[in-house]
């Protein structure tokens, strides 16, 4: 039996008539304090205007909260309070025309 291993981000993903779609870029933010006892900044350098989605995710990937707004291009802060959560691990997801990443945050 022969087992072949892909890197399929690698390869991108297809659109409709199987073109490859570029990747979205992987973009840079700062979350503090980390860990935190609930107060939690987000801070983003947005190049361009766009839609702009932050995502909070608990530990095994399920939304706890979402939120979206139109951001021109240039410093961004948000602010997501998180006192009376459960402590733990979450994930800051961020998604913009500029590219998304995300980070760990631990709430004690």
């Amino acid at each position: 039996m022969l087992f072949v291993a892909l890197n399929l981000a690698a390869l991108g993903s297809k659109a409709d008539h199987g073109q490859p779609q570029p990747e979205k870029a992987k973009i840079q933010f700062k979350a503090f304090p980390n860990p935190t006892a609930g107060a939690l900044t987000i801070e983003y350098q947005a190049v361009r205007a766009g839609t702009m989605q932050l995502v909070l995710l608990d530990v095994i990937g399920r939304e706890v909260e979402r939120q979206e707004s139109q951001i021109q291009a240039g410093k961004h802060v948000w602010e997501f309070d998180l006192t009376g959560r459960t402590p733990g691990l979450y994930f800051i997801q961020l998604d913009h025309a500029d590219g998304r990443a995300s980070k760990r945050v631990v709430l004690k």
